[in-house]
């Protein structure tokens, strides 16, 4: 109804997948769409990469992340945008779970965070954060605004009232009619050519 074809794809999940495998599991996805989205009826010029919680913090690897995709013979460039809803791009390894999924050597603790990876040329960010979000802390969204626009990147932000679902729970059909968060994104995927590549 947006007029944009969506490709959701699945990634390997502890334990039997660890990082960065799972990452590797979205970038083949990426090419295997690109490959295949002229046929579903897309346009392989305007693709966009979106991802929520660890959705995002992958999403946003593999967006600015440029080995990920080197791996297929592509780079972020195939992107005309990043969207990231209420991800982690900058955290530290406070939990069982974060130290069992990414704690081992510094260069692999490095290679976790998508703040590491900011370039001025990355694709064009939208990041959108619940204000109220206690899963993932809105100081991620922070600082990675503030590192993209240290650069000189290209980045939207967005906060609204509510907790961790809802940036993605925007998306849902009940709440699609008045989400400001569906609308933002909706104008950021469908914005003009020229106003796309405006830095």
């Amino acid at each position: 109804k947006q007029g944009v074809v969506a490709v959701l794809p699945n990634y390997g999940l502890l334990p039997a997948t660890h990082f960065p495998a799972f990452v590797d599991d979205v970038a083949a996805a990426v090419a295997h769409a690109r490959a295949r989205v002229g046929e579903w009826g897309g346009d392989t010029t305007r693709l966009f990469l979106m991802g929520h919680s660890a959705g995002a913090q992958i999403a946003a690897l593999v967006a600015y992340d440029e080995r990920y995709l080197a791996r297929r013979g592509l780079t972020p460039g195939v992107f005309a945008g990043f969207i990231g809803l209420s991800g982690p791009y900058d955290f530290v390894l406070d939990s069982k779970l974060l130290r069992a999924t990414f704690a081992g050597s510094a260069e692999r603790e490095h290679d976790a965070q998508p703040v590491n990876f900011v370039r001025r040329d990355v694709p064009r960010t939208l990041l959108a954060m619940g204000r109220d979000d206690r899963t993932v802390r809105p100081r991620n969204t922070t600082s990675l605004v503030a590192h993209l626009r240290e650069v000189g990147a290209t980045v939207e932000e967005l906060w609204v009232p509510g907790d961790h679902g809802v940036t993605i729970g925007a998306f849902a059909r009940t709440n699609r009619g008045d989400s400001e968060v569906l609308k933002r994104v909706r104008d950021f995927v469908l914005a003009p050519r020229d106003a796309r590549s405006a830095r």
